[in-house]
Order: structure tokens, then C-alpha cells, then sequence
């Protein structure tokens, strides 16, 4: 009998590939001279590992770098990493 592929493995191995792409897209996307990465508290707590909650918990307390701008918080990326390596808070510009 000839050594067919599992078509449930092939499907899987596609769903894969879509999800990546749909991950890749909806990742912001930097315009102009600004290499910067910004996201929301979901971001922030991908490159935390904090909980959302505990993201907005330390944003209202000041312990996290952040601005705020039309009620949303936004995280930049090097000044979250910088923040878990050193403990420092970068100011960023605009903050509320």
C-alpha cells in the first residue's frame, strides 16, 4: 500500500502558516524614520509576561513606561526591555 500523507497533518501544517502570517501582520508596523515598536497592554504583556491587568495596575501606578494618548495605553518596546533589565522607567515622550 502506498505511504500517503495524513491530509489532517497537511491542514495543520497550513492553519500554521496562516496564523503566522495573520501574527505578522497585525504586529504595528513602523512609518518614517521611526524604527520604534509601540503596542497596547497586550504587547506589553507579551514582552513582560505580566497579566494584562497587572499591565494596567503598574501603568496606574506609574511603575511601567508608558503614554497615554485618547484613553489607550501604548508600550514601546526598548523602553519595556530596558525597564526589565534595569528596573529605570524611560521617560516617553507625551505621557499624560
Amino acid at each position: 500500500m502506498e505511504n500517503m500523507e495524513n491530509p489532517f497533518e497537511a491542514l495543520h501544517r497550513k492553519l500554521d502558516a496562516l496564523t503566522y502570517q495573520v501574527q505578522k501582520l497585525s504586529q504595528p508596523k513602523p512609518t518614517g524614520s521611526n524604527l520604534k515598536e509601540w503596542g497596547g497592554v497586550d504587547f506589553a504583556s507579551q514582552i513582560t509576561g505580566y497579566k494584562p491587568q497587572t499591565i494596567y495596575t503598574k501603568a496606574g501606578r506609574g511603575e511601567i513606561p508608558h503614554i497615554k494618548r485618547d484613553g489607550k495605553l501604548w508600550f514601546e518596546k526598548t523602553a519595556l526591555l530596558k525597564w526589565i533589565e534595569t528596573g529605570i522607567i524611560e521617560k516617553l515622550e507625551g505621557k499624560n
